[in-house]
């Protein structure tokens, strides 16, 4: 059955409906043709049994009377029965008694009491009991031949041939007819396939003519180009957000300040941008392997760089290096490299490093201020030791000789002398108070800074309780609000509290000293506001007062050194706060300080 694989849909309709119809002729012929044939036989024994039959009534005086004679007689009548070979009786014992045209008997004896019949070769034997009432009297036997069946038989056959050719020829032209109504559609919709694809047009669409399966097969085949079309518009969309996806991928890359690569798993190069091209002459790197090509390859720890690629394919790797360019100039990379996973694909490396250079180099200019620095602070430290020994020796030896000098002369001294020598020592006094105030200020910014979560509200306890014989003395009303919890520096932060509460006692008017302060608190910081109702101070000098020995009075006047609120300043400084002033002549003054809110956590 295979050859019928590649013929045409015609010729296999065709043929199996033609086949199909002559197969269920044949069957159907060959059933009538088998039935009728029995037919035949069975109308052959009935004629031949009921001439047996009669023949056995004219033979019943013949055997009664054991007259072979009149037997043979009886039987030479058949001779106009051309289709009769033989007929032969047998008597009572089974014994031949008698033939037509006294041919020989067939048995030596034949004793049957019953009819039969049977087709042996080319003959129908035909048994008949001849009986007398309830006595048994012979046997008749015919043989009798088939060549009548035979050729009844042929003509039959003959006929059924001629009937079945005209009937096949007839199937032939019904399925050639017939297997238009199936094999039609389906040309067409082979033809209608074969246009498209050599066109492809998906555009074109098959017209339903039918309501069975070929129009369901129609109606597939349309829904199935609706979604080749769909799809063909969604892959082009999907083929243009990815070429614009590609086109901003190295367009960012290539803009990108700094080198970025994909690499394969066995460690060669799939990308690199412009950056590498620009600065590392990257164009032949894609496809090779470090560390004979490629960014590593100017690396001065080529093992490290491999290991971490390797490593990469896993995690995240972050490492530092330095490397050579196109120029040999020796340049610092900071370099992030991960893993990028794709959907049942191997596992790709992705990198970004950025130029570290400029950096390095302030971190090593940061180093070197800082050595500076802390050379300059040693220098600044063995100051202050000269300051606070070598340089106050000779004043306490001017004072000295001062008293020696005012003993010596005792009642002899003059007036003028004596105010000279008050002169000199009021001198020495002032200069060793400005180098204890100096050495002070250089102390605000270098001594360890302890930070602690400090209670204002004890600190102002204490400036109150430190400065009671002066507020006593001088009538001042001192008082502040609920201040809060500040981390910081407890001793330093009471040198800023009592130094500002000091100065609002000092710079009173003629009114009695009034001091408040103040709180307020705004997005995580405090407002401090110390108050006074003093002398005020003009708005051009409230930056300069905070600059060390910037005096507005005479010592005269008021005394002190004026480095009183640069210490504060660089107190307050330290404390990452600010401190500011408001201040309205011959009204009071106010020193605001902002310091964070201390974390609770």
């Amino acid at each position: 059955m295979k050859f019928l694989y590649n013929l045409s849909i015609r010729v296999k309709i065709t043929a199996i409906i033609t086949g199909i119809s002559l197969v269920a002729i044949i069957l159907g012929f060959s059933i009538i043709t088998i039935n009728n044939v029995s037919n035949f036989k069975k109308e052959m024994v009935k004629q031949n049994s009921l001439t047996a039959k009669l023949l056995s009534e004219y033979l019943l005086y013949a055997l009664i009377f054991e007259d072979s004679k009149s037997a043979v007689n009886q039987l030479e009548k058949l001779s106009v029965l051309k289709f009769i070979n033989k007929a032969e009786v047998y008597d009572a014992n089974g014994k031949f008694f008698a033939s037509f045209g006294n041919l020989p008997a067939s048995n030596k004896e034949l004793l049957e009491k019953e009819s039969f019949s049977k087709f042996v070769d080319n003959e129908l034997y035909i048994v008949e009991p001849v009986w007398n009432e309830s006595e048994f009297l012979g046997t008749i036997l015919f043989r009798v031949s088939t060549e009548n069946l035979a050729e009844k038989v042929r003509g039959y056959l003959i006929v059924l041939i001629i009937t079945g050719g005209i009937v096949g020829v007839f199937i032939i032209l019904l399925a050639n007819s017939f297997q238009k109504i199936i094999s039609e559609p389906i040309l067409k919709l082979a033809g209608l396939m074969d246009k498209i694809s050599k066109s492809n047009d998906f555009s074109i669409r098959v017209n339903k003519m039918y309501s069975d399966e070929i129009g369901t097969l129609y109606n597939g085949f349309n829904d199935m180009l609706e979604q080749i079309v769909k799809r063909d518009i969604e892959t082009v969309r999907a083929q243009a957000a990815l070429q614009e996806s590609q086109e901003q991928f190295s367009t960012f890359m290539d803009v990108l300040p700094a080198a970025a690569f994909i690499k394969n798993p066995d460690l060669t190069y799939r990308f690199v941008n412009q950056f590498l091209v620009d600065d590392f002459e990257a164009n032949t790197w894609v496809g090779e392997k470090l560390p004979e090509k490629g960014f590593y390859s100017h690396f001065r720890n080529k093992e490290e760089a491999e290991e971490s690629d390797i490593l990469a394919l896993s995690k995240l790797v972050h490492i530092e290096n330095s490397v050579y360019d196109k120029h040999f100039k020796l340049r610092f990379f900071e370099i992030w490299k991960f893993p990028i996973h794709r959907k049942d694909k191997s596992t790709l490396i992705g990198g970004i490093a950025i130029d570290v250079s400029q950096r390095k180099i302030a971190e090593r200019k940061v180093q070197y201020y800082i050595h500076e620095l802390e050379r300059n602070n040693k220098e600044l430290e063995e100051f202050n030791y000269v300051a606070s020994h070598d340089l106050r020796e000779p004043l306490r030896t001017i004072t000295s000789y001062c008293d020696l000098l005012s003993e010596d002369i005792g009642g002899k001294i003059s007036v003028d002398v004596q105010q000279d020598i008050n002169f000199i020592t009021d001198a020495t006094t002032r200069m060793n108070v400005l180098i204890l105030d100096l050495l002070q200020l250089s102390r605000a910014g270098r001594i360890d800074f302890v930070k602690e979560p400090v209670d204002l509200n004890k600190i102002m306890s204490y400036v109150k309780s430190d400065l009671g014989l002066k507020i006593k003395e001088t009538n001042t009303r001192l008082s502040w609000d609920k201040l809060p919890t500040v981390l910081g520096d407890p001793v330093q932060l009471g040198r800023v509290f009592q130094n500002l509460v000091t100065n609002a006692i000092k710079f009173k008017s003629e009114k009695d000293p009034i001091v408040n302060i103040s709180l307020e608190k705004e997005k995580g910081k405090y407002h401090i506001s110390i108050s006074d109702n003093g002398i005020g101070i003009e708005e051009q000098y409230f930056e300069q007062i905070f600059s060390a020995f910037k005096r507005l009075h005479s010592r005269d006047q008021y005394e002190g050194t004026g480095i009183g609120l640069a210490i504060c300043k660089k107190i307050i400084d330290r404390h990452l706060g600010e401190i500011s002033i408001k201040s309205t002549p011959e009204k009071g003054t106010s020193f605001i300080i902002t310091l964070n809110e201390m974390n609770k956590k």
